[in-house]
């Protein structure tokens, strides 16, 4: 039955990795029982990485690359290679540029539009198609550019200069990335993100390569609203996607860090907990902090275990 199997909740970065300060901020906000329960009456085992798309690369090591799971997903086939792609925010600081990543830089419907339709109008001709599924920007390469790009999670916040691979083999990626800024700079959906006081996104960041899924693979969900990257993966349980931490992270924003984390704790720990009292399910949480931490109908009864505050399961970078 369905409503039998686990739950695997994805929540990258909601506990870590962060500065020490903000970890101790964490003991000021709350409190947390829910999600104290959740993660100190646990069974838990050791889970590395952090990002959404390096926790599932470890609890489904047979998946495919991010970039192929975004492009099963709508259930379209497509023939090449297949990349993440997302909007950025590049800034000068003296003579370098500084990427920024996240919440911030989320575009509506009708601005992905223009900007894929630009983009195409650029690029179709080399073998490049950009395209948005549920908010998930997919570049669809004919070839690869060369060897693929480090994930977002490894590069926000970071100079460009340093991001960039310098060797030969990644020119390609290098000149793409240069004429993306180039046709970026003045579009208009720029000037109506600068009126509204919002982040332009003046580049995109490609990266997660893998070959397009093949047609048994593709996987049409009947749930619009459904994460990409988790929509095609084993039906063995039911899984389920909490990235607000992850996108705060992203763009350096300690506030949305700390409301996420207030979130979480309001909304989907207390159904997590529903989930296990009530209808006799487990529950695998992964809070990206290098554990997860698996909770039953039994595990939940472990009252000897002490309680502890919940900044010491946060991971300090």
């Amino acid at each position: 039955m369905t409503s039998a199997l686990p739950i695997h909740c994805f929540a990258p970065r909601l506990l870590g990795p962060v500065p020490a300060t903000l970890a101790k901020a964490s003991e000021t906000a709350g409190p947390f029982p829910n999600l104290t329960e959740l993660v100190f009456r646990a069974q838990r085992k050791a889970l590395p990485g952090n990002s959404l798309e390096a926790l599932i690369a470890q609890q489904y090591p047979d998946a495919p690359a991010p970039g192929p799971l975004i492009a099963a997903s709508d259930g379209q086939a497509r023939v090449g290679i297949c990349y993440r792609a997302a909007p950025v925010h590049l800034r000068a600081d003296r003579d370098r540029l500084l990427l920024f990543a996240g919440e911030g830089l989320c575009l509506t419907t009708a601005q992905s539009e223009q900007i894929k339709t630009a983009f195409n109008s650029l690029f179709s001709a080399d073998g490049l198609v950009l395209e948005f599924i549920n908010g998930e920007g997919l570049l669809t390469a004919k070839r690869r550019p060369g060897p693929d790009l480090p994930a977002l999670s490894k590069v926000a916040g970071e100079y460009l200069d340093i991001a960039l691979p310098t060797e030969p083999a990644s020119r390609a990626w290098r000149q793409l990335l240069n004429e993306v800024q180039m046709l970026l700079h003045e579009h208009p959906v720029n000037r109506e993100r600068t009126a509204a006081g919002e982040l332009v996104v003046n580049g995109l960041w490609f990266w997660g390569g893998g070959e397009a899924p093949r047609g048994d693979q593709l996987s049409l969900q009947d749930d619009p609203e459904a994460a990409p990257l988790v929509s095609s993966l084993p039906a063995s349980a039911s899984v389920r996607v909490f990235d607000q931490a992850e996108k705060a992270l992203l763009g350096g924003d300690v506030g949305a860090w700390l409301a996420a984390l207030e979130s979480f704790e309001t909304h989907q720990a207390a159904e997590l907990l529903n989930a296990i009292r009530h209808e006799q399910r487990s529950v695998l949480l992964m809070p990206g902090n290098g554990w997860a931490y698996r909770t039953g109908p039994m595990t939940r009864w472990r009252f000897w275990l002490r309680r502890k505050p919940l900044s010491a399961a946060i991971a300090l970078q």
